[in-house]
């Protein structure tokens, strides 16, 4: 790696769209309402232990602060933004 240069990784899991995306169309092909499709899309996502996806505001977060001087002294290095979907230890 070359002076001055650092390394960082964001790796994203599951995250919510606005709408999420295939709602919409579920909905449509199920007869349901939006809201219902929605719910029936989180309820499918078992094994999410924050219960939700992550909301791309978070990773954008993230990013931004990897990205700035605050975070000069991070290198080489993976984050994982999954709500705890991928057991580390």
């Amino acid at each position: 790696m070359a002076a001055g240069r650092s390394s960082r990784a964001v790796l994203k899991g599951p995250r919510l769209k606005v709408p999420w995306a295939g709602s919409r169309g579920l909905a449509a092909e199920k007869g349901i309402d939006y809201d219902a499709a929605r719910k029936g899309v989180m309820d499918s996502l078992v094994g999410i232990p924050i219960g939700r996806p992550s909301r791309p505001r978070e990773v954008a977060d993230l990013v931004a602060f990897l990205a700035s001087p605050r975070a000069g002294s991070i290198t080489g290095t993976e984050y994982i933004i999954g709500g705890g979907t991928v057991p580390t230890v």
